[in-house]
């Protein structure tokens, strides 16, 4: 961010005719408009510099319009034990809001859902549930209309302890689910299958990724196939586009047999033309930490996998698989 600095001369007494003129102003030019990637880690700096907050994730990043929205989910400081946590919002370099007012007693999952929306999905504690286990479940979407955020509904809220004059327990269902979907059919954006729990201390490795086609016009759909083990969710898939771009495009469908994930990806009708590689595959392993795997070429910073490198907001390590299996080309 650039400011602007005025001087003035301070030598009022001085003989006007000897007084040199002032220098001429210095030109300053723009800034080049920021990648997803810069943005992204730009947002995470701010999230950790608010007091008693930790991004916990790597940023969702999605379409809106020329710029980008970004979600980052951070973690607050434990309520009595409880697990906090928040979504900050922001769209390019500003931020916007954070999705509640105050901070969430609950667990946050952060996603793309499709092109240009971001779920949340929220686990609230009931009366009962044990510090490491909130139970009540919902799902939010938030995207963004040109002038303000918009939100599909509504947080789930704790579950009240029952009392004398509640209704009887038996008529209660065990969660609350709240999923905002069109009427006519399942809601569009990530759907996996249940996978069993990953230990904690289980490294993801990247076995083989690859497309059913490597050519794919504009405006349609490519089907990705990747072999994670040691991995209980697909999160994220980033792209480098033909201008070098970084770019996040929304798994419309996340299909899972065993360790092999089948990840059906929309195209966008105005997509670049050429060649398309995968910058990054995120996912969460055990214990819910997340892990990216970035290409080997364009990271040379990051240790190369199977070390996978603390990088402030998660894990991340390099594969040259992403170099030669994981590209595609976008035709007109």
């Amino acid at each position: 961010m650039l400011f602007a600095l005025s001087c003035s001369d301070n030598s009022s007494t001085s003989d006007p005719q000897t007084t040199a003129p002032p220098p001429a102003a210095t030109v300053v030019p723009l800034p080049t408009p920021l990648d997803s990637s810069t943005l992204g880690q730009q947002a995470i700096a701010f999230v950790n510099d608010q007091k008693g907050f930790k991004a916990t994730g790597f940023p969702v990043i999605v379409e809106a319009g020329n710029r980008f929205l970004i979600a980052i989910s951070a973690t607050c400081e434990t309520i009595d034990g409880f697990k906090c946590a928040q979504t900050f919002f922001f769209l390019n370099e500003t931020f916007l809001r954070t999705d509640t007012s105050e901070e969430f007693v609950g667990e946050i999952q952060v996603f793309a859902r499709g092109l240009s929306s971001i779920e949340i999905q929220y686990r609230a504690y009931s009366y009962d549930d044990e510090a490491c286990c909130p139970s009540i479940t919902g799902t939010v979407t938030y995207w963004w209309t040109s002038s303000f955020l918009q939100v599909s509904g509504v947080v789930p809220l704790p579950g009240p302890e029952p009392t004398a004059t509640a209704v009887p327990t038996s008529t209660i269902p065990p969660t609350a689910t709240t999923i905002v979907a069109p009427p006519s059919g399942p809601p569009p954006g990530p759907t996996q299958e249940p996978v069993a729990t990953v230990a904690p201390n289980a490294i993801p490795l990247l076995q083989s990724v690859g497309f059913q086609s490597a050519s794919v016009t504009r405006g349609e759909s490519v089907k990705l196939v990747v072999t994670i083990a040691n991995t209980a969710r697909l999160n994220a898939v980033l792209w480098r586009q033909p201008d070098g771009q970084i770019t996040s495009l929304g798994l419309q469908q996340v299909a899972r047999t065993g360790n092999q994930y089948t990840v059906t990806i929309a195209i966008p009708s105005g997509a670049q033309i050429g060649t398309w590689q995968i910058s990054e595959i995120q996912v969460t392993g055990g214990g819910s930490a997340n892990y990216t795997f970035f290409a080997a070429s364009q990271s040379n910073n990051i240790s190369p996998c199977p070390t996978f490198q603390n990088l402030g907001a998660g894990l991340g390590c390099t594969t040259s698989l992403l170099d030669t299996s994981a590209k595609i080309t976008v035709r007109n």
